[in-house]
């Protein structure tokens, strides 16, 4: 058990979260609302997922623009 529990907020950039639960080696990372209830647990799987498909869309949108098709 530890008395200094990470967490995060609902509008924290996912990528700043990954960093920090990579840094500290976490597995899990608690979201708190407003009034410092945990509403979810975050997965580390679940954030690196998060980031893959927004690299996969800058990628795709980046293959469009060069194309000619334009951005979607």
């Amino acid at each position: 058990m530890t008395r200094s529990v990470t967490s995060c907020k609902p509008d924290d950039n996912v990528y700043s979260v990954w960093q920090t639960m990579r840094a500290r080696k976490l597995q899990n990372i608690p979201i708190l609302g407003s009034n410092l209830k945990p509403l979810v647990t975050l997965d580390i799987r679940d954030a690196m997922q998060v980031l893959l498909e927004h690299e996969q869309y800058q990628e795709q949108a980046l293959i469009d623009y060069i194309a000619g098709i334009g951005y979607h």
